[in-house]
């Protein structure tokens, strides 16, 4: 389980699923899913979340959450997620992936101000 430290006056945390794969797909899915397997039921496109940094956002999946809780609670911190220049054009956001490896969500993380 995630452990945060966000503070107060630090800025929540905004999390969104940018991608949603169109469907299981590959040789894994194809071995392992069960027959009618779709997409993630839980997240769809163009969703939020909020976070204080300590705390899952309600509604947002588990498998999506633990990935990314420690990198969520940097940004409520004021650190950056990686040193500049090491991996995004803005190194205050971070793109991660839910866990579900044969239907994976891809959400974008930001800090935003506290008024969204």
């Amino acid at each position: 389980m995630c452990r945060g430290a966000g503070g107060v006056g630090r800025p929540p945390q905004g999390m969104w699923p940018r991608e949603h794969p169109p469907g299981p797909h590959g040789p894994l899915a194809e071995r392992y899913a069960i027959p009618g397997f779709e997409p993630c039921p839980f997240h769809q496109p163009g969703q939020s979340f909020v976070s204080d940094g300590a705390r899952k956002p309600e509604g947002l999946c588990e498998y999506a959450w633990q990935p990314m809780c420690e990198m969520v609670a940097q940004l409520s911190r004021g650190e950056l997620l990686q040193p500049r220049g090491t991996w995004m054009v803005d190194d205050d956001k971070g793109v991660f992936a839910c866990v579900d490896g044969l239907r994976p969500v891809i959400m974008l993380i930001e800090a935003i101000d506290g008024e969204r």
